[in-house]
């Protein structure tokens, strides 16, 4: 295939992501696919059908080290990638209501809808840079809640529905932030389908029992998310980059009144507050874990 793209979609084994992980793959796209240890059997049934323009890469994307084991794998085997889906997600029922005060960890919606896909997207920049007309996707929600700083650094609690709202909207704002930043790669934030939140997390359990309306809304999601990759509707830099696109009212739009350039600097700087510090205890637990060694006999 002479224009044959290699895509990265996170979350590939199940809903929208998995419907259009099957639309590139039959067009002869080079799919990396990416899913949590329990959709596996989902990516190999995949690469058994599709053979090498597959790949299947297992990681949970609300654990940091993970993420960037993920990073890791995907710059150790490619030096080039056309287009980054972030289509991932923890949803309103996904509850990191253990989540106490002064635990060293987000919840689990901060970390997977908007801090994962950050680190992921930040990873992979080398590669999306090295080709012409690279793009990331990523996709988001029509829920949204002003963002706490202090739980986007890794301290507070939220209660679920704000944990989802403001993980969403805080990926649309470090969307806006990083496209006015990083030249040459096309940073978008989508709502692919009218499908609920509700109704996405019973798709990625597996739980909504399907129907010809839900299996159309899937197919519609799918096939915005392939033209989010690709069409030509989207690759006007000036047009969609670091903008929000509802596939439902076929328009870019800010989803909130906070979404500012001064509010977004804020929210981008407080997930690198948190890297840092994530940073650093993994430097210091290295050290310790070094120290021990040295003191065995």
């Amino acid at each position: 295939m002479a224009n044959r793209k290699t895509i990265l979609v996170t979350g590939a084994g199940y809903g929208i992501g998995k419907a259009a992980v099957s639309i590139l793959l039959d067009l002869g796209h080079r799919v990396l696919l990416h899913d949590q240890r329990a959709n596996l059997g989902v990516l190999e049934r995949m690469v058994a059908v599709y053979g090498d323009l597959a790949e299947a890469y297992v990681a949970d994307l609300s654990r940091l080290p993970e993420v960037e084991k993920l990073a890791d794998a995907v710059r150790k085997k490619h030096t080039s990638l056309d287009v980054l889906i972030n289509h991932d997600s923890r949803f309103l029922k996904n509850s990191s209501d253990n989540h106490t005060r002064g635990r060293k960890s987000h919840d689990e919606r901060l970390m997977a809808n908007t801090i994962a896909p950050y680190v992921l997207t930040k990873r992979m920049l080398p590669l999306l840079k090295s080709v012409k007309d690279s793009r990331v996707v990523n996709v988001s929600s029509w829920m949204a809640a002003p963002v706490s700083l202090r739980a986007m650094s890794g301290k507070g609690i939220l209660g679920a529905r704000q944990a989802y709202s403001q993980s969403k909207l805080a990926l649309n704002m470090w969307t806006q932030h990083m496209a006015k930043k990083e030249k040459g790669v096309m940073i978008m934030a989508i709502r692919p389908s009218s499908l609920s939140d509700v109704e996405l997390s019973k798709l990625r359990d597996g739980t909504l029992v399907s129907s010809k309306l839900l299996d159309e809304d899937v197919r519609k999601g799918a096939d915005a998310l392939v033209r989010a990759s690709f069409s030509g509707k989207f690759s006007l830099h000036l047009l969609a980059s670091g903008r929000f696109f509802d596939n439902q009212t076929q328009r870019f739009h800010r989803t909130h009144a906070t979404q500012t350039p001064e509010r977004c600097e804020k929210v981008v700087q407080a997930i690198e507050k948190y890297l840092a510090s994530h940073r650093m205890r993994m430097a210091s637990l290295r050290q310790a874990q070094a120290a021990k060694q040295q003191e065995s006999p």
